[in-house]
């Protein structure tokens, strides 16, 4: 489809014949004119930035922060268990201990 207009616009400004080994820039001054022409589309360019986060886009995110908090509960619960772990070693050790000391005794009263 021939835009009849344009073509009526090159004829006027450039003639109806063009010599481009004496003048190649009329080529070029001609693709330009076309192409500057306004279509009604959009302008070029990069579009507006996304509007900012808003406060809850961050709240199903991990931080370092909970990390290092969760690490240092186990860290005191698992002190808590070895704690209470080296009591009932200590408490059986006892234990063990007075059964031979009454051992011992009752070998002693029979002999």
């Amino acid at each position: 489809m021939i835009d009849k207009k344009t073509i009526a616009r090159i004829i006027k400004k450039h003639g109806p014949v063009i010599d481009l080994r004496t003048h190649p820039e009329v080529l070029i001054d001609i693709v330009r004119g076309i192409n500057f022409q306004d279509d009604g589309g959009l302008p070029g360019g990069v579009p507006e930035p996304p509007p900012p986060p808003g406060p809850t886009s961050y709240q199903d995110r991990v931080t370092n922060e909970d990390i290092m908090r969760t690490l240092l509960q186990l860290s005191r619960q698992v002190k808590a268990l070895q704690a209470a772990a080296k009591v009932t070693k200590v408490t059986k050790a006892t234990k063990v201990a007075k059964v031979a000391k009454v051992a011992k005794v009752a070998v002693r009263k029979k002999r």
